[in-house]
């Protein structure tokens, strides 16, 4: 698979399951709105008063794994980051 591939499969799902851990170091998942950019980070939509949006400032480390129909993609340790909303896309 090609990163133009990955990019297109990405493109084409708008939401994803994100798993998170609370401050007790107990997980979580959530449905979350979800977009990817031309370099392939993955934007979550979430709101400040969602239970994952705390647990991603505390610990950026997330299991993400988008849903595809009846068949899920394989899931991957990755990073989240706070973006600023001044930030250029």
């Amino acid at each position: 698979m090609t990163e133009a591939d990955l990019y297109a499969f990405i493109a084409t799902h708008s939401l994803g399951a994100l798993g998170t851990t609370c401050h007790v170091d107990t997980p979580q998942s959530a449905l979350v709105g979800i977009a990817v950019n031309q370099q392939l980070e993955i934007i979550f939509d979430t709101v400040k008063s969602s239970r994952k949006y705390p647990n991603l400032i505390a610990d950026p480390a997330v299991l993400s794994l988008s849903a595809v129909g009846e068949r899920a993609s394989k899931p991957s340790d990755t990073r989240a980051r706070r973006r600023n909303s001044l930030e250029a896309n």
